[in-house]
């Protein structure tokens, strides 16, 4: 696993769940699987509740396609999949697919709101992601060009 620092906070603590569910699987003919509850995980690291739906999403559905050239990997896939469902007193199963990496951090900037992106208006804040930013400074210099044309 690579040094986490400047990693957010929730892909901290999806790399903490990620060893301790690596450190309690077992090999079987599928892989290494985890059998448990993502429930006692949570309790277990003392994750919030609130936390735990980044973090999942991080390590269910997170799955980089690119390098960190911005080439095409020749495998993408999450860190976890899972196999079978628990419920109630039924474990889960996952299957173990790789570690959270510095692609996963890259992926997870990519889809993220960054923070320079806050401004406040009326108290409120209001969040834009760089790439509409950016859209929203294009389409006011096309005003200003137009608005520049018309008064001609």
């Amino acid at each position: 696993m690579p040094n986490r620092k400047g990693w957010p906070q929730s892909l901290k603590d999806a790399a903490e769940v990620y060893l301790y569910i690596e450190e309690h699987a077992v090999e079987t003919e599928d892989g290494l699987v985890f059998v448990g509850t993502m429930g006692k995980v949570r309790k277990e690291l003392g994750i919030p509740r609130g936390s735990w739906g980044p973090i999942k999403e991080l390590l269910q559905d997170s799955v980089p396609v690119v390098d960190e050239n911005g080439l095409p990997l020749s495998i993408a896939e999450p860190c976890l999949t899972l196999l079978r469902r628990g419920g109630g007193t039924q474990p889960s199963e996952w299957l173990i697919n790789r570690p959270l990496t510095d692609l996963d951090l890259a992926e997870y900037n990519k889809k993220n709101i960054s923070a320079e992106g806050l401004t406040s208006v009326g108290g409120a804040g209001t969040l834009f992601h760089m790439e509409l930013e950016e859209r929203l400074t294009n389409l006011e210099s096309r005003v200003r060009e137009l608005e520049a044309r018309l008064s001609e």
